[in-house]
């Protein structure tokens, strides 16, 4: 028997199982004090005019990401750089003009410094 800590696959092989140890959600961030922090509310299609930092393909935010995006009007403009780097993610959250798409848990420390923010 063995066990280890890792994100829901997609698919569960089979004779595994998946015990989520805690709840994750989406979240759309950016730095403190960027445009779109300004606003209390946002509804999704306010930030399709945004540049966005989206995460690599085969996530599942990069997937959620997609599906969201193709509401807007145009396609969305993204961030030269894609990264799996926790430490480049936090970086260019809070030093670029741009809005992301991750895990609440990876960014949940720059928020509760009030380095970045996330929208309601």
């Amino acid at each position: 028997r063995c066990t280890m800590a890792c994100r829901k696959p997609p698919v569960t092989p089979e004779g595994w199982q998946f015990a989520p140890l805690v709840e994750d959600r989406l979240a759309v961030v950016c730095r403190a004090d960027h445009p779109a922090s300004r606003r209390r509310r946002l509804r999704w299609k306010d930030l399709a005019d945004h540049t966005w930092l989206t995460l690599p393909a085969g996530t599942a935010a990069h997937e959620r990401f997609e599906e969201l995006a193709s509401a807007f009007p145009h396609p969305p403009r993204t961030y030269a750089v894609v990264t799996r780097s926790p430490t480049a993610l936090w970086w260019l959250l809070r030093h670029e003009d741009v809005i992301a798409y991750p895990s609440l848990n990876l960014v949940r420390p720059l928020i509760d410094v009030g380095e970045i923010r996330r929208s309601t």
